[in-house]
């Protein structure tokens, strides 16, 4: 017979957290990274859980909201009991990962993965589309196209945006293309025609929107006024906030963006997702790797576990460490040694009517 403080860890759960936007503009980012962190919790449980107990995921919504993401772990570790979570919202990693040392609690980011964030406290990973990669792409379009005069507007209170833009502007120097007019704005902005007005004045022939919905509004609202300039963006165009609010204004749009490989394993996850949300998933980038970095997860989990069923974050960290060559949705993942996974880049896409498709 088990001692009782065993079986009675045998029997709890192991509780994992999450915590991203399930509302508001960024909702497109977290609506679905839930449910495939939910798919792979799912598979796990159906095969035995970890070491025979079962996982339950403990969600919180920050509304990609830094402060409130810094409450939502709060929650999740010391009300929940989380040991291990995923968080969506960047910069409630950066404002987290000192606190999630202290607190001996891991947190993957499964939506961004640059050098910043493998420069956090070793706590801190990240199994995403590398960030750089985003702005190399569009810098490297739009100096094939030799387009000359590139302006920028940015949601200057998302870092991540920052970041991009500035991987944007490095690599356009780096091609020559030096002279960039950025603007940053807020979230809430809806009149974007001062900043649109100067951008059409000065003859800027590439215009980047680095946002998430409003940024459709300032699409629309620049061909309003008559810009022909070609449109560069992300990967939130596929929200459907951002689409609504950019109507056709946003045909022809490049996109820097990411699809999984088209693998049997991919097929049967996405069958299992539609079955499960009632639709295919909006954005792959924040899906795929949300449900790839669940399963490593619980993976290198079930290699920490102890012998009164507890999970040895210590070990838990190093088995993280030690992900190599494992074939994900993603395709073939490894773990570099400051705990970040770059191979995971983006390409550039043609939008279309609500549709991206691949440019050769």
């Amino acid at each position: 017979m088990l001692p009782g403080n065993v079986a009675q860890a045998e029997d709890t759960p192991i509780k994992v957290g999450w915590s991203g936007p399930l509302s508001g503009n960024s909702a497109v980012l977290g609506i679905d990274s839930v449910q495939a962190a939910q798919i792979a919790i799912d598979e796990f449980n159906d095969v035995g859980g970890i070491g025979g107990r079962k996982i339950v995921l403990v969600s919180e919504d920050d509304q990609y909201n830094t402060a409130k993401a810094v409450t939502a772990y709060t929650k999740l570790v010391t009300l929940d009991g989380t040991k291990a979570l995923l968080m969506s919202t960047y910069g409630g990693v950066f404002a987290t990962a000192k606190k999630a040392l202290q607190d001996n609690v891991i947190i993957i980011d499964p939506l961004d993965c640059n050098n910043a964030i493998a420069e956090l406290p070793e706590n801190t990973f990240c199994i995403a589309t590398e960030s750089e990669s985003i702005g190399r792409i569009l810098a490297e379009d739009i100096s094939s196209k030799k387009l000359s005069t590139v302006g920028v507007i940015y949601d200057e209170s998302n870092p991540f945006m920052g970041l991009v833009n500035d991987s944007l502007k490095h690599r356009l120097k780096e091609l020559g293309v030096d002279v960039v007019f950025d603007q940053g704005v807020t979230p809430d902005t809806t009149d974007f025609k001062s900043i649109l007005v100067k951008f059409k004045w000065q003859k800027v022939n590439a215009l980047v929107f680095f946002g998430h919905d409003p940024m459709g509004g300032a699409m629309k609202q620049a061909r309003g006024i008559g810009s022909d300039s070609q449109f560069y963006t992300v990967g939130t165009i596929t929200s459907p906030g951002y689409q609504n609010l950019a109507g056709e204004s946003a045909n022809g749009s490049l996109v820097a963006y990411w699809e999984a490989p088209q693998t049997d394993a991919y097929k049967e996850f996405i069958s299992k997702f539609t079955l499960k949300v009632g639709r295919p998933p909006i954005l792959e980038l924040a899906t795929i790797p949300s449900y790839d970095s669940m399963k490593i997860l619980l993976t290198a989990m079930g290699k920490s576990v102890t012998k009164n069923s507890g999970v040895d974050i210590s070990v838990l960290r190093q088995n993280l460490l030690k992900t190599t060559n494992y074939i994900g949705l993603s395709g073939s993942l490894t773990m570099d040694s400051d705990g970040a996974v770059r191979s995971i880049r983006e390409k550039i896409y043609k939008y279309e009517n609500g549709k991206l498709k691949g440019v050769a």
